[in-house]
């Protein structure tokens, strides 16, 4: 099995309702988030994907979250824009158009960051 990895960023602001602590009060962070897909064969070029079409999925997704308050996009009207659920939120819509997705990990700082897949 072979397995590629990109890597992103966007920069948004977000705070988390009924939460007790600082991450209440809006704050921002430069989100960076690796994509991980899988492939049993490679082409006749010898790749599973171009790195190049996994950026420009990526980035499909991401380009309406930057420099945007996290809160005010759907589905984060509702449920809190924490790691857990932007990781998830961005595997499935990946997944909408690429199945081969293994994993997303969204870091919300260089220590801190969620890895989201499926069983």
């Amino acid at each position: 099995m072979y397995y590629l990895t990109i890597k992103e960023h966007f920069d948004a602001a977000h705070f988390l309702r009924n939460y007790q602590g600082k991450c209440a009060n809006m704050h921002g962070h430069r989100w960076v988030c690796h994509v991980t897909v899988k492939g049993n064969e490679v082409d006749e070029c010898g790749m599973v994907i171009d790195f190049g079409e996994i950026k420009a999925l990526v980035r499909g997704i991401i380009i309406p979250l930057d420099h945007h308050t996290l809160n005010e996009i759907k589905p984060f009207t509702i449920v809190n824009p924490t790691a857990e659920l932007i990781a998830k939120y961005i595997y499935n819509q990946i997944k909408q158009e690429l199945i081969t997705v293994d994993s997303v990990t969204v870091w919300e700082s260089p220590e801190s960051s969620c890895e989201y897949r499926e069983v």
